[in-house]
C-alpha cells in the first residue's frame, strides 16, 4: 500500500496545479492609455507643440512660416489631474535643443486649463534655473511649479 500513496498524492498536486493555472488568465499588455494633451497646439504669439505618445517638437515662426526649435523623444506623461500635468522629453537633435542644454538631457513642459480645444502650455524657465536635466528623475525633481519655474505660459489651441 505504500507504493499506492505516492501515484495519489502525485495526482493530487498535478490537479490542483491544473485548476491554479487554468484559473489564471495569461496577461496582456495594457495598450498605452490615450493622454488628452495629445495633438498640435498653437499660440497667437507663433509657437507650435505637437505632442505625440512618443515625442514632442516646438516651433517657431519666420515670416509665417513653422520652424523647428527645439525636438525631444522618449516622452513620459505625469497627470496632475484630468486637466494639468507635465510631459517629460529628451532632446535627441543637436542641430534643434533648447538653449545650453545637450542631446540626451530631460526637459520637462508643463500644462494647465486643459480641455478638449485648448490648453495653456509653460515651458521651464526661472532666473538661475537649469536649461535641461541629465536624467530624467532630476527633470521631475527640478522642473516644478513649487521650484519657481513656469512663471509664464501661452495660450494654445488645437489645430
Amino acid at each position: 500500500m505504500k507504493h499506492s500513496k505516492i501515484p495519489l498524492v502525485f495526482a493530487s498536486i498535478i490537479f490542483v496545479a491544473c485548476l491554479v493555472f487554468a484559473g489564471c488568465s495569461q496577461s496582456t499588455p495594457t495598450p498605452r492609455r490615450h493622454m488628452a494633451i495629445e495633438g498640435t497646439w498653437v499660440s497667437s504669439y507663433g509657437e507650435k507643440y505637437e505632442i505625440t505618445g512618443s515625442d514632442y517638437d516646438n516651433y517657431y515662426t519666420v515670416n509665417g512660416d513653422y520652424t523647428l526649435y527645439y525636438s525631444t523623444t522618449n516622452l513620459e506623461f505625469k497627470e496632475i489631474d484630468s486637466t494639468s500635468g507635465y510631459v517629460y522629453g529628451q532632446f535627441d537633435d543637436k542641430d534643434h535643443i533648447g538653449y545650453e542644454a545637450k542631446v540626451g538631457e530631460w526637459y520637462a513642459l508643463y500644462y494647465t486649463n486643459l480641455t478638449d480645444n485648448s490648453v495653456k502650455l509653460y515651458q521651464p524657465y526661472k532666473n538661475g534655473g537649469k536649461a535641461a536635466c541629465e536624467s530624467l528623475y532630476d527633470a521631475i525633481m527640478e522642473f516644478t511649479v513649487e521650484n519657481g519655474y513656469y512663471a509664464a505660459g501661452s495660450e494654445c489651441i488645437r489645430k
